[in-house]
């Protein structure tokens, strides 16, 4: 954020929302898993998809462009597919799924192609560091499908999330008290949003959503992100819709409906 050091609004999103989804868990009457066994578990999730994959992605956004960003952070679906065909033995990939997956790819590149062209010394670097971010949250996301039985869906978003916040807290502590604050109502805002809408409510729905369908499936919806974007900028912002921007959602609504309709054989 450009108010507050990375890894401190990472903590304070992540401790907060996380406290959140216990609290919701509380007053649903839900068993909060506290238990000494469970926690090498939730530490090790939220250490991989609230700690690497969001600290790469605030980092390398630092030396490159957000349409580059959005590009090797599309590569997760394809990542997912690949982890849970190795993993999960009821989620095999199929070459129909496959095909959907690279057109899809294929149109986030074609949406972000005008924002590819600015490049910075340590691009390089952080595309590398970057491609982590989807590498980690597949990894992640496909051994919480693993557990999905064994807790709730709010226990597996918000005991590692809270993990993941704590984490946070402490590389802040270690690398970046040093740095400046700025505690304006725009970055309160944000921060705001980020933890309600963009990890209370999307991290509960999201893993609600996986209790109820393939790994693979889920998190096709990372390639429908650009395209929310691009409608939210056109309606609300004054944006404009260039020819590459459609023809790119075009191909990403084509490769998901193509993944979606993948018939492999399962057993």
């Amino acid at each position: 954020m450009d108010y507050l050091p990375p890894f401190f609004s990472l903590g304070i999103r992540f401790c907060v929302a996380g406290s959140i989804l216990l609290l919701i868990m509380r007053l649903r009457g839900e068993s909060i898993p506290w238990h000494r066994r469970h926690q090498p578990f939730f530490a090790a999730i939220g250490l991989v998809q609230f700690v690497v994959s969001y600290g790469v992605v605030y980092w390398g956004e630092q030396y490159l462009s957000s349409g580059l960003t959005a590009v090797l952070f599309g590569l997760l679906p394809l990542f997912t597919g690949i982890v849970a065909h190795i993993a999960l033995k009821a989620e095999r990939l199929g070459w129909s799924r496959v095909v959907g997956l690279v057109v899809g790819l294929g149109g986030i590149v074609v949406i972000n192609s005008a924002d590819l062209a600015q490049i910075h010394p340590k691009a390089p670097l952080a595309a590398i560091l970057i491609i982590l971010g989807p590498i980690t949250t597949a990894v992640a996301t496909v051994f919480s499908k693993k557990r999905i039985k064994d807790f709730t869906p709010l226990a597996l978003a918000g005991m590692p999330m809270l993990y993941g916040g704590v984490i946070n807290f402490l590389i802040w502590a270690a690398f970046e008290r040093h740095r400046s604050y700025d505690w304006a109502w725009p970055g309160l805002v944000v921060l705001a949003y980020l933890t309600l809408l963009g990890s209370v409510i999307t991290f509960g729905g999201y893993f609600w959503l996986l209790a109820r369908m393939e790994v693979g499936r889920a998190n096709l919806i990372a390639y429908l992100t650009p395209i929310v974007a691009l409608i939210v900028g056109y309606l609300f912002a004054g944006e404009q819709l260039t020819l590459f921007m459609i023809l790119g959602s075009a191909m990403v609504l084509t490769g998901v409906a193509i993944a979606s309709r993948d018939r492999s054989p399962r057993p």
